[in-house]
């Protein structure tokens, strides 16, 4: 091999070496860094969504219980009755229907609902959802009621559902006044805010979801989050798992438990694209390892070439002088040791 190919090659193997093991090593770790910020931040979602789903509810159930703790429900006329259901009802406009109800769910007042499209548009009940007789005949079925008939004021909420024709799930909640006759007031609480929060967390292939004990309740899944995927994360546990889907697609969740509810949030992503930006930096890395290669190549051959050539022209002069032109000269050139040597030919 000639001297300057192996003067590039020790070049290239001196300054590309340390340099690929920094690379792989700078890669690695850049990548680690990533991926531990990207499940922090999926963890950190949804801790976050779980608070403020929490805190929804808590706000509504505490607003809403404030006037049954107030009065016995039993003990007032059928007017004062249907004033607290008003007064319930465009207090808060997640509440889509609202009546009270005795201890075995026999309705004896209201039901408050928006049943024709002028009420909810620029009338008295503007931003509620329309109620069919049908959608209030699934609501009285579902309204929890209370084992006991005694004690003070408490809140019972149901399992969400998705009625028919609604635009998103609901829950339906029971609140018992205070006193003796065990009556309650119990509303249909629309989950559409919640929906809202819950969509713009999902953006990006990412699936935000609020899981309840029949599923998914607020919130997309997809494919993410199915009726299969749904019994690995275990009510009241927190963290993250990484799973795979029956196409073989790897997902990675953070999830966590909604405070003094049995539900969980559950934010999932494929590990594709979690890890998207690791690859990233991979790819960029390994470009300007390969622009690294080509510098190292350019610059080994021309330095290669410099120190080569004066020794290729003492071998052509030793050559000249072997055919008999002893007085062939070679100008010196080069490193000191090469025109040294170069000078000691001559001489």
């Amino acid at each position: 091999m000639r001297l300057r190919y192996r003067l590039t090659l020790l070049i290239g193997f001196a300054a590309l070496l340390p340099l690929l093991f920094t690379a792989i090593a700078a890669s690695r770790i850049a990548n680690d860094h990533h991926l531990s910020q990207t499940r922090e931040l999926y963890n950190k979602r949804s801790e976050s969504l779980s608070v403020y789903s929490y805190v929804w509810f808590d706000s509504h159930l505490k607003g809403l219980s404030l006037a049954t703790r107030l009065f016995d429900l039993g003990s007032l006329d059928p007017e004062e009755q249907e004033g607290l259901l008003h007064l319930a009802y465009r207090q808060f406009s997640a509440v889509n229907i609202a009546l009270v109800a005795t201890p075995d769910g026999q309705v004896v007042a209201g039901p408050v609902r928006a049943t024709e499209l002028s009420d909810v548009t620029g009338g008295l009940l503007e931003g509620h959802q329309l109620v069919s007789a049908d959608r209030l005949e699934d609501f009285i079925r579902r309204v929890p009621l209370f084992e006991t008939q005694s004690g003070g004021a408490q809140t019972a909420v149901g399992q969400p559902y998705l009625p028919d024709g609604a635009a998103g799930s609901v829950v339906p909640v029971s609140i018992r006044s205070l006193g003796d006759s065990g009556h309650i007031m119990a509303v249909e609480l629309s989950l559409a805010e919640l929906e809202k929060q819950f969509s713009n967390q999902a953006e990006g292939g990412v699936a935000a979801v609020l899981l309840g004990q029949d599923g998914v309740m607020v919130g997309e899944g997809g494919t993410l989050v199915n009726p299969r995927t749904t019994a690995l994360f275990s009510e009241g546990l927190e963290g993250e798992l990484r799973y795979e889907l029956a196409d073989g697609t790897a997902v990675l969740a953070a999830f966590s438990s909604v405070p003094s509810f049995p539900w969980r949030v559950v934010v999932a992503v494929p590990e594709s694209v979690a890890t998207q930006a690791g690859r990233e930096i991979q790819a960029r890395t390994g470009f300007m390892y390969l622009m690294a290669i080509v510098l190292a190549a350019s610059l080994g051959l021309i330095g290669a070439r410099q120190m080569s050539r004066p020794v290729v022209k003492l071998k052509d002069a030793a050559f000249e002088v072997a055919k008999g032109r002893l007085g062939h000269r070679v100008e010196p050139e080069g490193a000191r040791e090469v025109v040294d040597l170069a000078r000691a030919f001559n001489f």
